[in-house]
């Protein structure tokens, strides 16, 4: 099975108009994606002084998941050539028109790097989830310097918004007055749902070996806030004043442009990040989450097994601070029990809530578990912050990054949250949350 990305090079310079160089566009595109460390999964066909007929055949022999034109255009369309050498222009309808009926294939990306060809983008768009185009002239150097970055991000592994902002970085770094010129444009994916990779400890990669191609909606890239060695996780204030306003943008471009509430998550995040990216998606407000697991998709709105949980562990008097820990995987009590005793912050109750039939590392093995044991979680939580008369919740959590997703979509009513990150050889508060 093929499963290699597919760019597709169309290019044209009729004989009465400027000449470009459009030979050492195409020539630095092949450079970048040679020495790109993703190198074996593209490939490459150019075709030059392409014609109207020309263009609408490489799209049927090639099956493009990129399409890059470079050459000439106006407002009006793009400037292929005729019979005879000469320019002819395919006006932005009939483009528009051509990716459309193309549209059930599996084109990801147009670039137009050609002069004003932002009035193409904003068609091909509709009918495209990527589209590049520009908003007035471009030099050629710029042209082909923006080209060049952009696919050196692609053959780096990037999503196309990043390679769009590493291209318009190389010409604002090389002085050019064309960064403004290049536009992105985005399709908005009314009725689909999102995919979005967090990437925390190392890159998030997809475990479907047959989908190497596949790239995310979305993507936040957090792995240089977190490091195992050296150890490094982000601050409570790294946290308030990035990371919680990076979720936030997420949720808004979410839902500016879907119309759904379900969201596919894909991460490799601690237990705290993952608490609070399903926190960031509430259940209360509506949303629906899928995860993977394993070669599994979990979602939220599964209904719930017959499993749950229990009080272990209850001891201390009354007061503002509760100490919970939720054992899943492992026993916990010991580990919480040490926690409380040493700790900084004087915790006035200890609880600690492990599953009915026990803990285990494979313990929870379908979508229907996992929402029964976040339910009750959230359950018991409360009821012994009522019983405690306490007003913050300090959860310490022993178990899956999937649960701690699943928990945190389901923590409401519970007022102020803490979570707690492991660093050796302690436990440290990772943010607050005010589960309203």
């Amino acid at each position: 099975m093929n499963t290699k990305r597919k760019i597709l090079v169309l290019a044209a310079n009729p004989g009465d108009t400027g000449r470009l160089r459009l030979d050492e566009e195409v020539r630095n595109i092949k450079e970048a994606l040679r020495r790109a460390s993703q190198r074996d999964t593209f490939e490459l066909t150019a075709e030059f002084a392409v014609t109207p007929r020309a263009l609408q055949q490489a799209l049927l022999d090639v099956e493009p998941d990129i399409v890059h034109f470079c050459g000439h255009s106006t407002q009006q369309g793009l400037m292929l050539e005729n019979n005879s050498g000469n320019y002819t222009i395919v006006s932005t309808e009939a483009i528009s028109k051509t990716f459309e009926t193309f549209a059930d294939e599996k084109i990801e990306c147009v670039i137009l790097n050609a002069c004003y060809s932002e009035t193409q983008a904003k068609e091909i768009v509709k009918h495209v989830p990527y589209v590049i185009g520009m908003s007035d002239t471009i030099g050629d150097r710029s042209a082909i310097a923006f080209a060049e970055s952009f696919y050196d991000t692609v053959g780096a592994g990037r999503g196309y918004e990043k390679a769009f902002k590493v291209g318009r970085d190389r010409l604002a770094l090389e002085g050019s007055k064309d960064e403004e010129v290049v536009q992105l444009k985005i399709q908005t994916k009314r009725g689909k749902i999102p995919q979005i990779w967090l990437h925390g400890w190392f890159p998030y990669r997809s475990s479907n070996v047959d989908e190497t191609s596949e790239v995310p909606d979305m993507q936040i890239d957090w792995t240089n806030h977190y490091s195992k060695t050296p150890f490094k996780i982000p601050t409570p204030e790294m946290w308030e004043q990035r990371l919680f306003p990076e979720l936030l943008t997420l949720k808004r471009e979410i839902r500016d442009n879907y119309t759904g509430q379900t969201i596919d998550l894909r991460s490799k995040l601690s237990l705290p990040a993952a608490l609070a990216l399903g926190y960031t998606f509430p259940e209360t407000a509506g949303y629906v989450l899928q995860i993977e697991q394993g070669q599994d998709l979990w979602r939220t709105d599964t209904r719930p097994a017959s499993a749950s949980l229990k009080v272990v562990k209850s001891q201390g008097e009354k007061g503002k601070n509760l100490l919970v820990g939720i054992g899943i995987t492992s026993n916990g009590w010991h580990c919480l029990e040490s926690f409380a005793a040493s700790a900084e912050q004087n915790f006035d109750a200890v609880v600690y809530l492990e599953p009915e039939k026990g803990v285990s590392s494979r313990l929870i093995s379908s979508d229907a578990e996992a929402v029964a044991y976040a339910m009750d979680a959230k359950d018991l939580m409360r009821s012994q912050k009522q019983a405690y008369k306490a007003t913050c919740i300090h959860l310490v959590l022993f178990a899956p990054a999937g649960f701690a997703v699943f928990l945190g979509h389901w923590l409401s009513r519970l007022g102020e949250v803490i979570p707690y990150e492991w660093n050796e050889p302690d436990y440290y508060p990772a943010f607050h949350l005010e589960a309203v």
